[in-house]
């Protein structure tokens, strides 16, 4: 949240934009507790983006943690690259 809050704050306030940002940034991933207290808590990582992060991937730090990250089949979302 605090890089899509930065990333609103960087530009003009257009539906556009804003709907642009929440399609590359936004994201959801289900962990168990062990995984956000033992691995996210420990790696530094439970609630900011790596350090030698790119700006691109929002998986960053889940994966600098070592956190295999499964695509949800039953999810109903459309990636930001599809047509809509």
């Amino acid at each position: 949240m605090k890089v899509i809050v930065s990333k609103i704050h960087e530009g003009e306030y257009t539906k556009e934009r804003i709907q642009s940002i929440l399609d590359q940034f936004l994201v959801s991933v289900k962990l168990t507790k062990d995984e956000h207290t033992q691995v996210l808590k420990k790696a530094g990582l439970s609630k900011d983006m790596p350090a030698d992060w790119d700006g691109v991937d929002p998986y960053s730090r889940y994966k600098k943690a070592g956190i295999k990250i499964k695509p949800n089949q039953s999810a109903h979302t459309t990636p930001a690259s599809a047509p809509r």
